[in-house]
């Protein structure tokens, strides 16, 4: 309230306020519980007990003082006026209310300094427009079958609108309704039980809500809400447990717990009964596990539960150890969770190991939720691995023996600089390291002597000795002149004498560094890519690989353009070894564009550094005059993600109700699994600023250990200048898997990517079906433009889906970037919780396709 003049109330009694005590009171002209009507005329009356002459009176609106009115003269906008004290009394007067008017008013007394007493106030809350309910149906028992009227009378000003709810489930639900004074009706017929309940008329404006309940009270016999109740519970010995029991029920009806038919003892068990569940609290021994009846009984009939206590067990032994990265130390184990857990939650594993020539086991735990990682392994030695699963009751049997191997360790920062020892003298010498990078160092060998062999009386070096000296010396000089000057001749006639060493300098391990390090997750131990030495096939360049060196066999792919062949290469990786690589070429119809396509595509895998989630490039056929161009990367026998999906489906048919489901032979992990894996690779595409622009399942490809890693960068761009791709051509686009930015404005950022990615995981959730199932491509884009996002599958949890639903909002800058996503289902892996339920109605997802980009040109 600007136009009063309002002062914080702490400026004015500071430092010295006043404690008070209540002796002043505060009269309305209106009730004081009411909602004031806008425009009514308001007199607040302050009655100061004790008051005596020289006593000042201040009001406060929300803690906020009112100042500036003199006393008998109307506010220039005609809303206030305060009129001159009587008797001890003094009246502020709000000749038009208005809803700023609303809040705590206080008025607080001053008196003179020569009464002990300092101070008197009170306060009272003044409601102005607020909606206010008038009248509303009372609580009703009914029946099954019958209809119910409820009705809600509201008064407010500005006006109200009004909506009513079920409290339980929250749910909105149609009305009838007329205004001035807001009269609103809530007419339905009781069907089932669950259509009773607590309703709510919700009555609301620009100044606040209000809200009515009424009850309507089913009478009916006691239900058991199954779905709420507890059938088999496990717990162990002085392990507190709960045993619930869900009932519905009107008139309230009485609940009692027995064990084998004898009520159970209350004074070894706690029972809590609340509106609809009764609870029964067991701290068993070793005779308080058996089977246990809840009864439910009211006038109308009664209802009883079974809920079975188990004894638990020690869980199974844990499916699929294998190690996620290894090094010359260090190793890190992914474990599967058993089949089993025995009841109760997993609190640690236990790892054991040793050397694959030793008899004893060494042995470590670990808390569930942390990394299991072995350090202090010895290089290049063989071990053997099990490993056991405990809860609160041990731990069960151990997992099969997995063997595994480390690495060797490579020095790859040693000077090999040689000191020659020479009598009392200092000197440099200068050593080059691994890294090209030369450096002097210095040796003082002042105490290093050498035998001599003079001749006693000897002066010194004979005339002959000189002369001979002098030959030798001149002779040496002419042979450095004539390697100078042979070596300066051979450099003019071959520009390029040495550039297959060069490359090896550059890549002395093929496209690999010994520098170069992989990393599995952002925070892991990293391990060193074993050397390999530059084989004699790479010339021309960085990557060029002597094209009669490649063996060509069958065709294992096909693309947009191009196709992958499986072959060997000789020497790609190490001298004299043939290697199996995957070789991708051009199609024999493929235009010109194709041919600059695959080279666009060999270029942003170029800048890539080796990652263990992203496709290796081993080398490229791609000299002048040699058609067509080849890529050679690594060869990864499992196929793309899209066929490993499909394939692991398993159709299951119940006998009784002859439903039929879906299931896989992967586990929740598994597929958690595959989209960090790929998160992590589209983490490090990004920090290289690189797009991919098509990411989906059939760009995924495994490798022999099941490791996804990216393929296929055929529609990949760099964006190092300003992170933004906009795409000027026409051709065919993967539309199920684009963002709205990139259909509608052929815009391409590294958010865009982020978009495909929670499609490629919706594909994995649905083991591999049709993203945007039975809607066609034109009707795809302008459901998206109005907000459309595809429906959580119903064997999904909230947390994956809410993945999803952040990587597909609507701007780009909202969704998350790949660390993020990396890091959230990291947490998901490590929490080792089942997020995915595999086993869905066959009709859910029978939506399939051949593994086409789906593309239409745009």
């Amino acid at each position: 309230m600007p136009a009063m003049g309002l002062v914080p109330n702490d400026r004015l009694d500071s430092p010295n306020r006043p404690s008070f005590r209540r002796w002043a009171t505060i009269l309305l002209s209106v009730h004081p519980n009411s909602t004031v009507p806008v425009g009514t005329s308001i007199t607040l009356t302050c009655r100061v007990d004790d008051a005596v002459y020289g006593t000042v009176v201040k009001w406060y609106l929300n803690d906020v003082r009112v100042f500036g009115y003199r006393v008998g003269i109307i506010h220039p906008n005609d809303r206030y006026r305060e009129d001159a004290p009587t008797a001890g009394t003094w009246r502020f007067i709000i000749l038009s209310a208005h809803p700023e008017d609303s809040g705590k008013w206080r008025c607080q007394s001053v008196f003179p300094p020569t009464r002990s007493q300092r101070s008197a106030r009170a306060q009272m809350e003044l409601r102005i427009g607020v909606p206010r309910i008038v009248s509303l149906s009372k609580d009703i028992e009914t029946t099954l079958g019958s209809r119910v009227l409820l009705y809600c009378n509201v008064s407010a000003e500005p006006d109200a609108s009004i909506t009513w709810n079920k409290a339980k489930p929250q749910q909105s639900l149609p009305t009838t309704a007329s205004t001035n004074p807001v009269t609103s009706a809530l007419s339905f017929r009781i069907v089932t039980v669950k259509d009773g309940g607590v309703y709510e008329c919700v009555a609301t404006n620009i100044l606040g809500t209000v809200v009515g309940r009424v009850a309507v009270n089913v009478i009916h016999v006691p239900l058991i809400d199954s779905a709420l109740s507890d059938d088999r519970v496990v717990s162990w010995i002085n392990l507190p447990v709960n045993l619930t029991c869900a009932w519905s029920a009107y008139p309230t009806p009485r609940v009692s717990w027995d064990r084998s038919g004898v009520m159970v003892d209350q004074t070894r068990v706690k029972t809590f009964t609340m509106e609809g569940i009764s609870v029964l609290q067991v701290t068993p021994t070793t005779t308080d596990f058996g089977v246990y009846r809840c009864l439910v009984a009211n006038s109308r009939g009664r209802a009883e539960h079974i809920v079975s206590l188990t004894a638990a067990a020690s869980p199974s032994a844990p499916g699929n150890v294998r190690a996620g990265a290894i090094t010359h130390d260090t190793v890190i184990l992914l474990i599967d969770p058993p089949r089993t857990n025995g009841g109760l939650a997993l609190t640690n594993h236990r790892v054991s190991y040793r050397e694959a020539n030793m008899v004893r086991w060494k042995v470590l735990e670990f808390p569930i939720g942390q990394n299991t990682i072995i350090r202090g392994l010895k290089p290049h030695t063989e071990y053997q691995l099990k490993v056991a699963a405990g809860n609160p009751v041990g731990f069960g049997n151990y997992s099969d023996v997995v063997r595994i191997s480390t690495m060797k360790q490579y020095t790859s920062g040693d000077r090999m600089t040689t000191l020659l020892p020479y009598p009392n003298s200092t000197y440099s010498t200068s050593g080059i390291g691994a890294n090209n990078d030369s450096s002097s160092q210095s040796a003082d060998t002042s105490n290093t002597t050498i035998a001599t062999d003079m001749k006693p009386g000897s002066q010194g070096p004979s005339p002959f000795a000189i002369v001979v000296g002098t030959l030798v010396a001149v002779f040496l000089c002419c042979v450095v002149i004539f390697l100078i000057v042979s070596l300066r001749v051979y450099l003019a006639k071959k520009k390029r004498p040495t550039e297959e060493q060069r490359l090896c300098r550059n890549r002395p391990n093929s496209i690999f560094s010994d520098a170069s390090l992989f990393q599995l997750r952002h925070d892991s131990v990293q391990y060193d890519v074993m050397p390999m030495t530059c084989g004699p096939g790479l010339l021309r360049g960085e990557f060029e690989f002597l094209r009669y060196k490649l063996v060509f066999g069958t065709v294992i792919g096909t693309g947009s353009f191009g196709k992958v062949i499986r072959g060997e290469a000789d020497g790609i990786l190490r001298q004299g070894v043939k290697s199996v690589v995957a070789i991708k070429t051009l199609k024999e119809n493929a235009t010109s564009n194709d041919h600059q396509d695959l080279l666009k595509e060999l270029g942003v895998m170029k800048i890539l550094k080796p990652h263990p989630n992203i496709v290796t490039l081993f080398g490229c056929c791609t000299a002048e005059g040699e058609q067509p161009p080849l890529i050679i990367m690594e060869y990864l026998p499992n196929g793309n993600l899209l066929q490993h999906l499909r394939s692991s489906r398993q159709r299951v048919e119940d006998t009784e109700t002859h439903r039929a489901s879906i299931r896989t032979t992967m586990s929740p992990t598994d597929l958690i699994r595959y989209a960090y894996e790929i998160a992590n690779g589209m983490t490090y595409l990004a920090s290289m600023m690189c797009i991919h622009r098509d990411l989906a399942a059939r760009n995924i490809l495994l490798s022999r250990d099941g490791v996804c890693k990216l393929s296929d960068f055929g529609l990949a761009r760099d964006v190092v200048n300003g992170g933004i791709y906009q795409r000027k051509t026409q051709g065919r686009v993967p539309i199920r898997w684009m963002a709205l930015e990139s259909l509608l404005d052929n815009v391409y950022t590294i958010q865009s990517d982020v978009w495909s990615f929670a499609v490629l995981m919706w594909e994995i959730v649905t083991i591999g079906s049709y993203p945007f199932p039975g809607m066609s491509s034109k009707k795809l884009i302008k459901e998206l433009q109005r907000g459309y996002r595809m429906a959580r599958p119903d064997h999904c949890s909230g947390d994956v889906y809410d993945i999803m639903l952040d990587c597909w909002r609507e701007n780009p800058a909202s969704r998350p970037t790949f660390e993020n996503l990396r890091n959230r289902l990291e947490a998901i892996l490590i929490e080792s919780r089942n997020y995915l339920v595999l086993d869905f109605d066959e009709h859910l997802y029978d939506y399939t396709y051949s593994g086409s980009s789906d593309g239409v040109d745009i």
